[in-house]
């Protein structure tokens, strides 16, 4: 993995050397940071409390879980496009999250006059929810694929 020199790895890309584990893992490093300088940033101008730092930690948690799950359930560095694949499901996958719980979410809006809590309850539920959703769908994925290659 290379973290400075384009060159490299610009030369491993055009040459196809760049295997299914590296593309993980130049997601993950990618996730985790544009993740530690999105809350990096905001620790200057935005105070937390630790409600709301237990949700961005449950978030975080949640979602490199999903990735390394699905990767495995991927086949590992065997299978391709793995990366193709999570992030075209992940898409999907978000849009009707967002439609399931936007109603849920006005609901407990309602109810809960409070907004940090909801705010809290309604991110850890989507985050535990999505990445049991995203793991459903990558399992499901495999098990039609072994159907068809062996009836």
């Amino acid at each position: 993995m290379y973290f400075l020199n384009i060159k490299k790895l610009k030369k491993q890309i055009i040459s196809n050397q760049l295997s299914e584990k590296d593309k993980l893992y130049y997601y993950l490093g990618n996730f985790i940071e544009y993740f530690l300088i999105y809350n990096l940033i905001q620790l200057e101008y935005v105070h937390r409390n630790r409600y709301e730092w237990f949700s961005i930690s449950i978030y975080f948690l949640c979602m490199l879980f999903s990735i390394i799950l699905c990767y495995q359930v991927n086949g590992n560095s065997k299978e391709k496009d793995f990366l193709g694949k999570y992030i075209s499901i992940s898409f999907v996958l978000n849009n009707l999250l967002f439609v399931l719980f936007i109603i849920p979410f006005i609901i407990l809006t309602i109810l809960i006059q409070n907004e940090l809590i909801v705010g809290v309850i309604f991110e850890i539920f989507l985050s535990i929810t999505s990445l049991i959703l995203m793991y459903r769908v990558f399992k499901d994925i495999q098990i039609k694929k072994s159907l068809i290659i062996n009836p």
